[in-house]
């Protein structure tokens, strides 16, 4: 249930404890960290967003996205080495139809 730093008032409706903040409390932080309540000489109310997040699943967080984005770089290589070899066969097929209509009307290339 959040409880408003700035006065008394207690909500158990998240919506209404932010329109709260948001009207009576203007400019002023609706989920500050301890660092923010300690800046503020706030005393803390113990809700769960004043605590910071683990390093450990931070650092999880980092790794997780290393690995989407070495996945990623790995199809666009994937992609872009077929697409490579795809224009390599379409200049081959260009080259051939030019040497037969060359062929055809008795030029040498």
């Amino acid at each position: 249930m959040p409880y408003c730093y700035y006065c008394n008032y207690s909500t158990a409706v998240t919506v209404e404890y932010e329109r709260h903040v948001i009207t009576q409390h203007d400019g002023k932080l609706a989920y500050p960290t301890l660092l923010d309540l300690k800046i503020m000489n706030i005393a803390p109310k113990g809700q769960p967003w004043e605590t910071p997040p683990k390093i450990e699943f931070i650092s999880q967080w980092i790794e997780d996205q290393q690995k989407k984005e070495a996945r990623a770089y790995k199809r666009l290589r994937k992609l872009k080495t077929k697409e490579y070899f795809a224009e390599l066969t379409a200049k081959e097929q260009n080259r051939e139809k030019r040497k037969e209509l060359a062929d055809s009307m008795g030029w040498k290339q």
